[in-house]
């Protein structure tokens, strides 16, 4: 989780709290919770050295560790002997539990609330940031191609035809 990740999830929090959605502001923190054990256990499995273990495990509380790791990424590091894995493997071993702990259920939390509430916060609409992150991750994973063409290619292995299930405009 990144800095700015925590801080509107924070602000998300704090504006829920203010509106009286206790059970929103329950889960909202539970899965920040989530996330950020699961990255420390991450962080605590990966690395055999103990000194290395707590530095990494201290990054991941201060919210830097996603910086770092971008880096060891982007500088072609070489993994280190007390490393299980390499530093993408990391990386992505990070992205996936937030993504699973934390992004999905979030965002599923702040549209629904997004959609119930009378008056709109942009930074709140705005928090739901990871589910956009995630879809230009897809859309990067693409190639850049559009989403029809994407869509088409996955459509047919799984026996389903364009436009099915909705009220015939399909989707080209």
């Amino acid at each position: 989780m990144s800095m700015f990740d925590v801080a509107t999830d924070i602000y998300t929090i704090n504006i829920y709290r203010g509106l009286g959605k206790h059970e929103t502001v329950d889960l909202m923190t539970l899965f920040v919770i989530l996330s950020l054990a699961l990255l420390l256990l991450v962080a605590a499995i990966h690395h055999r050295n103990k000194r290395k273990m707590l530095i990494e495990m201290l990054g991941t509380v201060t919210f830097t560790k996603p910086a770092f790791s971008k880096f060891r990424v982007l500088t072609n590091a070489k993994m280190e002997s007390h490393a299980i894995m390499p530093p993408v493997s990391e990386m992505m071993a990070f992205k996936m539990c937030e993504v699973f702990s934390e992004s999905i259920p979030m965002s599923v939390i702040q549209v629904v609330n997004v959609l119930e509430s009378e008056v709109l916060d942009w930074i709140v609409v705005g928090a739901g940031q990871d589910f956009l992150r995630v879809c230009a991750a897809v859309w990067f994973e693409a190639g850049g191609r559009k989403v029809e063409h994407v869509l088409a290619e996955l459509l047919p292995a799984a026996g389903e035809e364009p436009g099915d299930g909705d009220s015939g405009s399909g989707w080209r």
